[in-house]
C-alpha cells in the first residue's frame, strides 16, 4: 500500500517506515521458504549479466506469475485482491488474471524497467539462462512443475514491453498514490 507513495515523495517517512516494516516481513518470510521460479531465474539473469537480484526478479514476477495461475487460481486471486484490484463478480481466473496485471502496472507505476533487455540482458542467452535455471533449487519450491519450454518461454516473455496499461482493468491503479 505505500510503495507508490514511497516512491513519489521519498521524504514521506509514515510510507518510508510502512517499507521498512514490510521489507522486514519480507525477510522473514525468506527464512521460512524459498521462492520458486521467480528466484530460480532471476539467479541466472543475476550472475550472467550482473543485474541486481531483486531488479530481475521484478521483471521476472508477471511472466513466472501468469505461468504459475493456472496451478492456484485462488491464491492468485487473494494476491489480485491485496494489490486493491476490484475482483467482485469475476470468475477466479479473471481475478487471478488481475493479479498479473496489477504486478505489471505497479512496476511501471515505480519507473521499474519492464523487460530484461532494458537492463542489459541478451535475448541470445535465453537457452543458457534456462539451463542454469532448471539446476537451480528454488525451481523445486515453485507451485507449478516447470520445464525446458515453460522457462525459455518465461524469459522470452520478459523481453516484451508490457501494452497500453491504462486501456485494461490494471490501468485503474496507475499514478494512484495510496
Amino acid at each position: 500500500n505505500s510503495l507508490r507513495a514511497a516512491v513519489a515523495n521519498g521524504q514521506n517517512l509514515e510510507a518510508r517506515q510502512s517499507m521498512a516494516l514490510a521489507a522486514f516481513e519480507a525477510g522473514l518470510a525468506f527464512t521460512n521458504a524459498q521462492s520458486g521460479a521467480v528466484h530460480a531465474l532471476g539467479h541466472s539473469v543475476s550472475g550472467m549479466f550482473d543485474v541486481p537480484q531483486r531488479m530481475g526478479d521484478a521483471i521476472l514476477l508477471p511472466h513466472v506469475m501468469h505461468a504459475n495461475i493456472n496451478a492456484d487460481m485462488e491464491r492468485m486471486a487473494q494476491v489480485a485482491e491485496a494489490l486493491g484490484e476490484p475482483i467482485a463478480g469475476l470468475s477466479t481466473r479473471e481475478a487471478a488474471g488481475r493479479a498479473v496485471e496489477a504486478v505489471k502496472c505497479l512496476l511501471v507505476d515505480i519507473g521499474l524497467p519492464t523487460t530484461l533487455d532494458k537492463v542489459g540482458v541478451d535475448k541470445k542467452a535465453i537457452s543458457t539462462l534456462s539451463e542454469h535455471a532448471l539446476q537451480d533449487t528454488f525451481l523445486r519450491t515453485n507451485p507449478r512443475t516447470l520445464n525446458r519450454e515453460d522457462i525459455e518461454e518465461i524469459y522470452e516473455n520478459a523481453f516484451v514491453e508490457y501494452a497500453d496499461l491504462g486501456s485494461n482493468s490494471a490501468g485503474s491503479h496507475r499514478v494512484t498514490v495510496h
